[in-house]
């Protein structure tokens, strides 16, 4: 996870439709201290989130979280939620590589 960013772009307000960025103009790191917060506030592993039991609001958590951590003046999550209907997506640091199938 760490190298990978949060993608956050939000549905109502200002900003609507455009990507929340940092200072840099990047979209936040997932850095170590960012798992960490998750894993101490919901009292599991990032990795769990992925599984059949996906649930929305970690991942929003989780992009709330990237935000806050890199500098974005953010709302309390409930507040910053229900003003910005927000979407995240998890984005790789760089594209992922395919692999054609052998002849």
């Amino acid at each position: 996870m760490i190298g990978f960013r949060a993608k956050v772009t939000y549905g109502d307000g200002p900003q609507a439709d455009e990507a929340i960025v940092n200072s840099n103009g990047d979209n936040p790191k997932i850095t170590a201290s960012v798992l960490i917060a998750f894993e101490r506030h919901w009292d599991k592993s990032i990795v769990t989130m992925f599984g059949n039991d996906m649930m929305f609001e970690p991942l929003l958590w989780l992009g709330w979280e990237c935000l806050r951590q890199s500098g974005v003046t953010v709302k309390p999550f409930d507040a910053w939620v229900k003003e910005n209907d927000p979407s995240v997506e998890l984005v790789s640091p760089t594209p992922l590589e395919t692999t054609e199938p052998p002849d």
